[in-house]
């Protein structure tokens, strides 16, 4: 930048000293020189000004909505696939509308992937242990998130008991995995941009935690993170700290999952 303003400025200098004199002569040559020489380098930036611009119009947010905005129809190269439209259903004063959108299309991909990346593991494991083998190639690249995820993911988040969980979050991993990785590709869109598809997996996620913990605290355990009183607290005190801890419990429990959903 320096290398292209200091001539500029050099130019611009030489032409406010060969202006016109107060006597009335004037070196018109050298002006015009000075003139010629600040055009042809403001030309190059005017352009470089206008190529920017017009790549930021390109790129800008309109044309990168179709990987956040669903449609019911799908783009690919110079064709338009028109999703089909089916008749909502009434349920009561609701209407639900089953019919596919682009979104659902490729949460369907998604889940597509996923469920052949994990067949093709767990077929290439049963070959391995018939055949008293060390894992090698895919079956290898599979096990380094699968063991990743389990012991820095599940058992350092839950601890003990924490393997029960480990399927579901390799499950979860490998989905949002795919879900991300299909919004990057030309045409593509991220499911997972839906509030619709994080808010279930989220509330999944809350009522898998929630059995969890019924199950293992047991009913008065379980309460007992909802309806919390302190050891040792005064009897009178006892309502007043119900009063108050029981809907901080209670947000708690839902915050994490809303925070989840839209994140």
């Amino acid at each position: 930048m320096a290398v292209m303003i200091t001539p500029l400025v050099a130019a611009l200098a030489l032409a406010a000293t060969l202006s016109p004199l107060p006597g009335g002569s004037a070196l018109p040559a050298y002006s015009a020189r000075a003139q010629l020489y600040v055009q042809e380098h403001a030309e190059p930036q005017e352009q470089d000004h206008a190529e920017s611009t017009e790549h930021s119009e390109e790129w800008g947010p309109t044309v990168m909505a179709h990987h956040i905005a669903d449609s019911d129809e799908i783009e690919f190269f110079a064709w338009t696939i028109h999703l089909p439209k089916w008749k909502p259903i009434q349920a009561g004063p609701v209407e639900i509308d089953m019919s596919p959108s682009k979104h659902l299309v490729f949460l369907w991909i998604a889940t597509l992937l996923t469920m052949l990346t994990v067949w093709a593991a767990a077929r290439q494991t049963s070959k391995h242990d018939q055949a008293d083998k060390a894992p090698s190639g895919f079956l290898n690249f599979f096990e380094t998130f699968y063991v990743y995820l389990r012991d820095d993911v599940a058992l350092a988040n839950i601890g003990h008991g924490g393997e029960r969980f480990v399927p579901y979050v390799v499950t979860l991993f490998f989905f949002i995995l795919y879900s991300n990785l299909l919004g990057l590709i030309p045409y593509g869109a991220t499911a997972t941009g839906n509030i619709m598809v994080t808010a279930a997996l989220a509330i999944i996620s809350l009522v898998i935690i929630e059995t969890a913990g019924f199950m293992a605290l047991g009913p008065k355990g379980y309460l007992g993170t909802i309806f919390y009183v302190p050891k040792g607290l005064p009897g009178f005190m006892v309502p007043i700290m119900l009063v108050i801890m029981t809907p901080v419990e209670l947000i708690g429990k839902l915050a994490k999952p809303f925070a989840l959903a839209i994140r």
